[in-house]
């Protein structure tokens, strides 16, 4: 009886290998997945990076100036002619309503309708407006500048009550408690908005006492970039038409994640892509001008997008969490090189939050990693000359 214990054991564990091995190694054509654990261990690059401070703006023609979205956000303000601590008051709510003042956030579900959206999460009718204003502007709604121009629209038009219930009364104050209450309840609105003002005057002093000086005027930022935002530092300077699919800091920081081999498939079948192991929920940038043609939401590039950029060339990205739901990025939208298309996350055949990434020209897979240097370098390379082997690791990883 042992015996036949043991016996059944055996079969029922190799009925197991057979039924659901398949499904959970499989790399399959442009899956995307990441190799293996001990692989990563030996490379020693992880496929997540917990330091993932945004550095963004998209284009509207104004100039933006900061080495982070926070010093976008002041610089900007105060050349508005907000004092510091009027500034530092209204950035205490931007804050907590948008995280890292990141233009591209959505409250809840990406398919939530008319759910907050952006720096200061605009809703209903004021989320219309904002959505017809950048269409106007022919300029993506996630456009950090322009979101900060429409902003400031709103606080100065005469027609709306902002001017007098915001604005006035913000630039008449010297107190940050007054100004955050301001904004608190004349601006943003928030269910429950009195149990929020101390967090969002602790927010505020924050920002003051990084930001601020005494004299009135806006601080000049180490390490700034100034940009009339087609393509910047955030989606990697758009050189020859061409930005960087992630934010250009991952690239200076982890170059090897850039350049370092792709996984084979089971078998040895060559996967000629990129993965790059970028932090949940980071930005994710067109390379390239296109029309987004398809948004996959399910299978090995999970929820992605894939853009034709002309000439037989497509760029497939994979794995993020909202491609096809963007406004501006989706299926039938044309976008620009350094748009924000979706943030990466870990859907489809994934193993960890990063960026699936391919490129195919007239159908023929090749490898990018020689276009990601280019573009960093200011020397992009003729999109044909990419090669379409050697990219992978020549180690077979069994799946």
């Amino acid at each position: 009886m042992p015996g036949l214990s043991l016996f059944k054991f055996n079969l029922y564990f190799m009925l197991f290998l057979t039924l659901f091995m398949p499904v959970l190694f499989l790399s399959g054509k442009a899956s995307g997945l990441e190799t293996e654990q001990k692989k990563v261990i030996q490379s020693g690059v992880p496929y997540f990076n917990v330091d993932d401070t945004p550095v963004s703006c998209r284009g509207s023609g104004t100039q933006v100036t900061g080495s982070n979205n926070g010093e976008i956000v002041y610089n900007y303000l105060t050349g508005k002619g907000l004092t510091p601590i009027q500034t530092a008051g209204f950035m205490g709510n931007l804050e907590e309503e948008s995280p890292g003042f990141e233009p591209g956030v959505q409250e809840g579900k990406p398919t939530s309708g008319r759910g907050g959206y952006g720096i200061a999460q605009w809703t209903a009718s004021r989320r219309v407006a904002l959505e017809a204003a950048a269409a106007a502007k022919n300029v993506p709604v996630s456009d950090m500048a322009f979101q900060l121009d429409f902003l400031w629209a709103e606080l100065e038009n005469p027609d709306d009550r902002f001017l007098k219930s915001v604005l006035i009364p913000l630039r008449a104050t010297s107190d940050l408690r007054e100004a955050t209450s301001i904004v608190l309840f004349n601006f943003e609105g928030p269910a429950n908005a009195a149990s929020k003002l101390d967090y969002r005057t602790k927010l505020a002093l924050g920002f003051l006492t990084e930001y601020g000086s005494s004299t009135g005027a806006a601080m000049a930022p180490p390490n700034s970039i100034s940009t009339n935002c087609n393509g910047t530092l955030g989606g990697g300077i758009v050189t020859s038409g061409y930005s960087l699919p992630v934010d250009e800091k991952f690239y200076i920081e982890n170059k090897i994640w850039f350049t370092k081999d792709h996984h084979l498939g089971k078998g040895g079948s060559q996967n000629v892509a990129a993965d790059i192991p970028v932090p949940d929920n980071s930005l994710v940038y067109s390379m390239t001008d296109g029309k987004i043609i398809s948004a996959p939401t399910g299978g090995g590039l999970g929820q992605g997008v894939i853009i034709d950029a002309g000439n037989g060339v497509k760029f497939f990205y994979g794995h993020g969490k909202d491609g096809g739901s963007l406004p501006g990025a989706k299926q039938g939208d044309t976008v620009k090189a350094g748009q924000l298309i979706m943030h990466s996350g870990n859907t489809g055949f994934s193993k960890g939050s990063h960026l699936h990434l391919e490129i195919q020209i007239n159908g023929q897979e090749r490898c990018p990693q020689t276009l990601f240097v280019g573009i960093f370098e200011k020397n992009v390379p003729p999109i044909n000359s990419l090669p379409a082997t050697g990219c992978s690791s020549g180690e077979i990883i069994y799946r």
